[in-house]
């Protein structure tokens, strides 16, 4: 059943505490950086089965310090299924499967197996759903609320028209395959500005959309905020009866693409958000969403979040060979996923300059005081990486997934995995999760070779040491395809004598295991003690007679 909220439940946020500021905010992306996809219509014949049966499974490989490990590892959706650039590549676990909504794809597989169970088109996925369409729809989001067992997706529609609206929709219960209801939600009361780039945060109280105000005319820029009641999305028969749309909040004010904080510890409001600020000055923004969740509104007071000055990422270079293309679009500087709120810390990761390369900043903020806790870039030699998503448990286990590149390297999935011990954080060196197999080139209207636009990692809501990541990576010439993977930490449900990782222990695996001994690789390096000795033959054994959990 899809329903329209119309302007009379517009409220306009409060604005407060921002006398005597003095920070000078740079203009935000506009025009030729607005980020809306584009349909591909000049699709390459490619045999897909061949395709897909040529991707290669990663090396075995064991985090050196945090001991994690790649378990699931599966190609997702691809160009030729989606048919759009970039994928804006989204997607979330839930109890038994896992979902993921990209531009123009709809998908759902079995989390145990990575079969695909259900798919469909992106607009289908909001037809299906209730929602009546005019225009196609892009820039999805998705989370699985292990709170109220369901999942909440957001979307929007109608690019560069009067008509622009937020897309919201709940599935009828933990299971996605099970049918979803949607609504459709006015953008702008005053149909001055279309919405673009819609983020979103869940937490007790409520769902937030938030979305980049671009102008349909002469009106300027804005930021709007769409609060909904979790409880009224939860019931038996959804509503957004009771949502209230907080227009026109200036960037000057909150920053530019703002990111909802989500909540898996029981937390409602207030409801931080993070936002991209004044990278090159040295600043992020953090606000909040205060009030009762039927009547709330955007508290500005606290304080603007220092943060080490840092340079827009380059444009990240491929390899020079088969052919020299064009560098992929790295994204600038905005926090373009999910900001995890867990035990009292803000987590973030932005794109940055690191040695002339696209990089990764990561941002611990405490909550309370507004402060930076600390940050650290991630970086690994002759490698570009743009596009990242955080994740984090409640053992301070950490995931960050991206998409790296460089000239050795065709575009490629990987993820850096930490551990937060309650004082600083550490990640080692990056997992390849899945190799890129050629160079991409696929220009949009004004030259960019777009990618991203963005990524996602989260926990798993039935194990906390298991993380699902999301990237995109080259699977042929001038072809993208996501990658999922399951990324598992010590004390989870992961079978480390499972080597080759066919579900079955047997003697490949012990072949296997005393290829990489005598190698001395130290993806068999059972004990994570930098020494491979008889413990590790011992630790082996013990696990392959033990079996899988």
């Amino acid at each position: 059943m899809a329903s329209m909220l119309h302007a009379s439940t517009v409220r306009i946020g409060v604005l407060v505490g921002l006398a005597g500021v003095g920070f000078v905010v740079a203009q935000p992306e506009s025009g030729p950086r607005i980020g809306m996809p584009m349909r591909v219509t000049n699709l390459p014949r490619v045999d897909q089965d061949a395709m897909r049966a040529r991707v290669q499974d990663p090396p075995v490989q064991t985090s050196r310090t945090t001991g994690a490990q790649i378990g699931l590892n599966f190609v997702g959706s691809d160009i030729f299924q989606a048919g759009f650039i970039p994928p804006d590549t989204m997607g979330a676990p839930g109890l038994d499967h896992y979902v993921e909504l990209i531009n123009g794809r709809y998908a759902v597989y079995d989390k145990s197996t990575g079969a695909l169970v259900q798919s469909s088109s992106l607009d289908d996925f909001w037809l299906d759903a209730g929602v009546a369409l005019t225009n196609f729809t892009f820039d999805p989001r998705v989370i699985f609320d292990a709170d109220s067992g369901r999942w909440f997706a957001a979307a929007v529609t109608n690019a560069g028209r009067p008509s622009s609206a937020f897309l919201v929709a709940v599935s009828n219960s933990d299971d996605p395959t099970v049918g979803w209801t949607g609504f459709s939600v006015d953008a702008d009361s005053d149909d001055e500005q279309w919405a673009d780039f819609p983020t979103m945060g869940v937490d007790a109280d409520g769902m937030y959309v938030s979305g980049n105000m671009f102008p349909t005319g002469s009106a300027g820029f804005m930021i709007n905020v769409l609060v909904i009641p979790k409880a009224d999305l939860a019931q038996a028969v959804p509503t957004v009866a009771n949502a209230t749309l907080i227009e026109d909040l200036d960037f000057g004010d909150v920053g530019f693409a703002l990111q909802p904080a989500v909540n898996p510890e029981g937390l409602g409001n207030p409801t931080p958000i993070l936002a991209e600020f004044d990278t090159g000055s040295g600043v992020v923004r953090r606000t909040s969403i205060v009030g009762p969740i039927t009547s709330p509104s955007v508290d500005v007071s606290a304080p603007f979040v220092t943060v080490p000055a840092a340079s827009s990422p380059p444009l990240a270079d491929q390899p020079p060979s088969p052919s020299q293309k064009d560098p992929l679009d790295s994204g600038g500087t905005r926090i373009r996923s999910c900001v995890p709120f867990v035990d009292g810390n803000l987590w973030a990761v932005q794109g940055v300059e690191s040695n002339g390369r696209p990089a990764l900043r990561w941002l611990r903020i405490d909550e309370a005081t507004s402060t930076l806790a600390e940050s650290g870039v991630l970086t690994a030699p002759n490698l570009g990486f743009i596009y990242g998503s955080i994740a984090v448990n409640i053992d301070g286990d950490v995931v960050v997934g991206a998409t790296g590149v460089g000239p050795d390297q065709a575009a490629s999935c990987y993820a850096f995995t930490g551990h937060f011990d309650g004082t600083s954080t550490a990640f080692d060196a990056p997992l390849l999760l899945r190799a890129g197999v050629d160079d991409y080139e696929r220009t949009d209207g004004v030259g960019r070779n777009r990618w991203g636009d963005y990524s996602s990692t989260m926990v798993d809501p039935t194990d906390p040491k298991r993380f699902w990541t999301i990237q995109e990576f080259v699977i042929d010439n001038d072809v993208w395809a996501t990658n999922i993977t399951e990324i598992v930490f010590p004390g989870g449900q992961i079978c480390r004598a499972d080597l080759n990782n066919d579900d079955d222990l047997d003697f490949f695996d012990v072949s296997l295991f005393l290829t990489l001994f005598g190698n001395d690789d130290l993806t068999v390096d059972f004990n994570n003690d930098g020494v491979l000795n008889f413990f590790d033959v011992s630790t082996f054994l013990a696990e392959f007679t033990a079996g899988c959990p």
